[in-house]
């Protein structure tokens, strides 16, 4: 990109670039945007993608700088969509979708 970071783009056997949406590769979900792998980001507010792009589930903590209120413990289900208003183990998942009680929104 523009600012010396590398660009992750997938391309297919035919050489077919995928430019947008979720593509699951060796068993992994990944998000593009206009061809190129996000990583580190909320993507359409239900999910997440780490630092390798890998789709996250399970418990992660994720800094929520948009507010600067640090990190928080959330939870993504199975598919990897964030849980809302449920228990998980000992812990209530709030509407926000993680561990706490100082409710905000995380984007």
């Amino acid at each position: 990109d523009g600012d010396g970071n590398a660009i992750w783009m997938y391309a297919d056997q035919s050489g077919y670039l995928f430019k947008e949406g979720w593509k699951k590769i060796n068993n992994i979900w990944y998000y593009f945007s206009d061809y190129d792998m996000v990583k580190n980001s909320w993507v359409e507010n239900n999910y997440y993608v780490d630092e390798n792009g890998y789709m996250v589930k399970g418990w992660k903590s994720i800094e929520c700088d948009y507010y600067g209120y640090g990190y928080h413990s959330f939870y993504f289900e199975n598919d990897g969509r964030l849980a809302r208003n449920k228990q998980i183990g000992n812990y209530w998942i709030n509407e926000y979708g993680y561990y706490g009680s100082d409710a905000h929104p995380h984007y």
